[in-house]
């Protein structure tokens, strides 16, 4: 009987840690189906935001500017602090107003997007994106100026172009920014420039030779868009340069739509091809 009462008690004492190493890890497990719980519902808020972004970028290159705008707005939404989303809000306001019904569409367009593409900058202003997305969107308010107000947005342009490729040399799009800002600076009134000179401090040095260096680096980085190749050949016509303006306009008319003013660009290359 003391034998068998031995084995009990000893028994008893092996069963006793192993309860509590059960019990440890039950409750082990249970934190476990927590935490997975947690991460499975982030990881569904942050699918949602990429799923609103893929949806956009998807409707931006069938060329339905509200629809994509809309997506991102929704990405921006759930990821707010992430700043590809509203670069690339502003980018379809930008695409919105230069389709807008209306100067007054077009105007509300653009001011939303410098608004969004501020934020863009004030909350990374290391990122390339959100200074090149800044320099288009003043960019487009400054089409619709004249004078002393379209030179100082002009200059905000450079600054802001040139600051995009020194934080990331590999933008197409800032490149293209500074070769449209270079020939069109070029073409200002010798009268404004004077005016500029004397009241705003001026404005940096302006060449067609530049223009194209610019348009050229862009092209290099992305062969694929259009637009690079049809403002290069604007460039060469403005220079006079005709038989190189004609093989950047056959260069336009050869390609692609892939971007949703292309077919537009591709109508202005013919008149320019007719004009030779």
């Amino acid at each position: 009987m003391l034998g068998q009462f031995k084995i009990v008690v000893i028994i008893g004492l092996l069963i006793m840690p192993m309860a509590a190493i059960a019990q440890e890890m039950g409750e082990s497990d249970s934190s476990i189906m927590e935490s997975d719980t947690s991460m499975h519902d982030m990881a569904m808020e942050m699918s949602a935001a990429l799923m609103y972004e893929t949806e956009g970028d998807s409707l931006h290159s069938a060329f339905d500017t509200d629809g994509a705008l809309e997506a991102y707005l929704k990405a921006n939404k759930e990821e707010p602090e992430n700043t590809t989303y509203i670069w690339k809000i502003v980018r379809e306001y930008a695409d919105k107003g230069i389709f807008a019904d209306d100067d007054d569409e077009m105007e509300a367009a653009y001011i939303e997007g410098e608004i969004w593409a501020r934020k863009c900058v004030a909350m990374a202003p290391e990122d390339g994106n959100c200074h090149l997305y800044l320099s288009i969107a003043v960019g487009r308010i400054a089409e619709s100026k004249s004078g002393k107000t379209k030179v100082k947005l002009s200059r905000e342009v450079n600054e802001e172009a040139a600051k995009s490729i020194e934080l990331n040399p590999n933008l197409d799009g800032a490149y293209h920014v500074l070769g449209r800002w270079n020939r069109e600076v070029v073409a200002l009134p010798w009268y404004l420039k004077a005016a500029v000179s004397m009241f705003l401090g001026g404005l940096p040095s302006a060449t067609n030779d530049e223009a194209v260096k610019n348009f050229n680096m862009a092209i290099d980085l992305r062969p694929d868009r259009m637009l690079h190749y049809f403002e290069l050949g604007v460039t060469y016509k403005y220079m006079g340069e005709k038989e190189k303006a004609k093989i950047k306009f056959e260069k336009t008319l050869s390609m692609d739509l892939v971007e949703r003013k292309d077919e537009s660009r591709q109508e202005e290359a013919r008149k320019y091809l007719s004009k030779l």
